[in-house]
């Protein structure tokens, strides 16, 4: 087994937990490469958006500003696909490219 695939967001190095939302979407967390904490999650469970299963929704605005880059740079998602709007802001949709850790 590979070791996880590591990112930098925020000063932070964190490896990418693959979670699952209530209503079984995918939801990526980043957790503390070298402590396990989690430190953000990097999506948003847009429930009333249809999305494929290979779809994330990342959550950009507010503490995740800077986010979409550092998935994209590490090669985690693609770029966005589209953008749907959610209250106040646009949320990028992305094909999630690789398997992450459960």
């Amino acid at each position: 087994m590979s070791a996880p695939k590591q990112i930098v967001f925020d000063g932070y190095t964190c490896t990418v937990a693959r979670l699952a939302y209530q209503n079984g979407r995918v939801a990526l967390r980043l957790m503390d490469a070298y402590g396990g904490a989690p430190v953000t999650t990097a999506t948003v469970n847009l429930i009333d958006e249809p999305m494929d299963a290979d779809e994330v929704a990342i959550k950009t605005y507010s503490e995740n500003d800077g986010m979409l880059a550092a998935l994209i740079e590490a090669g985690i998602v693609s770029a966005p696909v589209r953008h749907v709007r959610s209250g106040w802001v646009e949320v990028p949709v992305c094909k999630l490219l690789m398997e992450v850790e459960r």
